[in-house]
């Protein structure tokens, strides 16, 4: 049985004017490409996609290409013209990926499917966007439920954690150092790195509606000190980091995307 993730550290932050949401492209799969794990599904909406890339069983030759086909279905989105919202989005990609790999699942034989993933959740999908004048982000998860003596299935949930509709942060992903640093009391993290300012603004209720510029520095402020201290938290070195791309979701007029070569 083998399978392919990537580590990631993914932010979404409803701030004043628009939607920010960053994404590392770090970790490439055994071809040594980059993943992309964003597309943009819409004039106004955009899908980032966190978690295990593929599944395979040699025995049966039965696959399941979740990154693939979370980029299949972002390219049917934008060719379509309905005017689709990002609740209904989210569930178009959680039906497709949840149903490819219940198929996957149901050809391979029970005693050979092997979990290397704590916990129920393999993959990850959110879209951000804006319905009318509301921002959201919607995010699913898709799991495998089950074991080896009755049955593995798979089944999408909707992750209210993630899920959020008002000014705020969210982070996915490789997040151990990003929890650490909101708390602010981690023994394994220098003084110097928890009074940042941006931090000291996240952890501030009135900055909860951020504009761009501190939604940006505080996604970028993250990822160097995930980079920088990941190993203290268990996140492999190398796991996290460039390129980054950088999506801005305006609450009028079109995206904007910049892609960093480095941080510095």
């Amino acid at each position: 049985m083998a399978l392919a993730s990537i580590a990631t550290l993914i932010a979404f932050v409803i701030a004043s004017g628009g939607i920010f949401v960053g994404a590392d492209t770090a970790v490439s799969n055994e071809t040594g490409r980059l993943l992309t794990k964003y597309c943009q599904t819409g004039p106004r909406t955009v899908a980032t996609f966190q978690g295990e890339v593929y599944f395979e069983h040699l025995g049966s030759g039965s696959t399941a290409p979740l990154y693939d086909l979370f980029h299949e279905t972002c390219a049917e989105l934008q060719k379509s013209n309905r005017s689709r919202s990002v609740v209904s989005q989210a569930e178009e990609f959680a039906e497709k990926l949840t149903g490819s790999l219940a198929a996957h699942l149901a050809r391979v034989p029970r005693a050979e499917f092997i979990r290397r993933i704590p916990g129920r959740v393999v993959t990850r999908i959110s879209v951000a966007g804006y319905e009318y004048s509301i921002a959201a982000v919607d995010v699913r998860g898709i799991a495998i439920l089950g074991n080896a003596i009755d049955g593995w299935r798979a089944q999408s949930l909707k992750l209210s954690r993630l899920t959020f509709a008002q000014c705020g942060v969210r982070f996915q992903g490789e997040d151990a150092v990003v929890e650490a640093l909101k708390a602010g009391t981690d023994r394994r993290l220098p003084p110097e790195d928890q009074n940042r300012p941006e931090l000291s603004h996240w952890r501030n209720q009135e900055w909860q509606c951020a504009d761009q510029a501190t939604a940006r520095a505080l996604f970028l402020t993250a990822l160097r000190l995930t980079i920088s201290h990941g190993p203290a938290f268990k996140i492999q070195e190398g796991a996290v980091g460039p390129p980054i791309d950088l999506i801005w979701i305006p609450e009028k007029g079109e995206v904007q995307v910049a892609r960093l070569p480095s941080l510095q």
